[in-house]
């Protein structure tokens, strides 16, 4: 049985090249666009979104919070312990059931 030791990977170490921190932001960004039209999406439209006063409220502190987030570096380094890949139908199964969660959200406004 071959491990990590006997292989001589033990002492591997992954390097990744950092983003620049106007990308790390603009990506921040991008997922909060994102969030924000699967709000829209839910709730029936921008312009329903748009008509409860909490709402623009609850985009902006998202959006904060990301850019905090993106910005932010971590204060060690974080040792990779065990790196696996997750199995393909996971990200399918979890689409498949955030579609019947929108329907069924836009069933009950409609």
């Amino acid at each position: 049985m071959n491990t990590a030791d006997d292989a001589g990977l033990s002492k591997l170490r992954v390097v990744r090249r950092r983003r620049s921190p106007l990308a790390r932001l603009v990506l921040s960004l991008v997922a909060t666009g994102l969030e924000a039209a699967l709000l829209m999406l839910a709730v029936g439209g921008a312009s329903t979104l748009l008509a409860h006063p909490r709402a623009p409220a609850l985009i902006g502190v998202w959006a904060l919070a990301g850019a905090a987030l993106a910005l932010r570096r971590p204060v060690g380094d974080q040792d990779v312990v065990e790196h696996s890949r997750e199995p393909r139908g996971t990200l399918l199964a979890l689409t498949d059931d955030f579609i019947v969660l929108l329907s069924h959200c836009h069933h009950q406004l409609a």
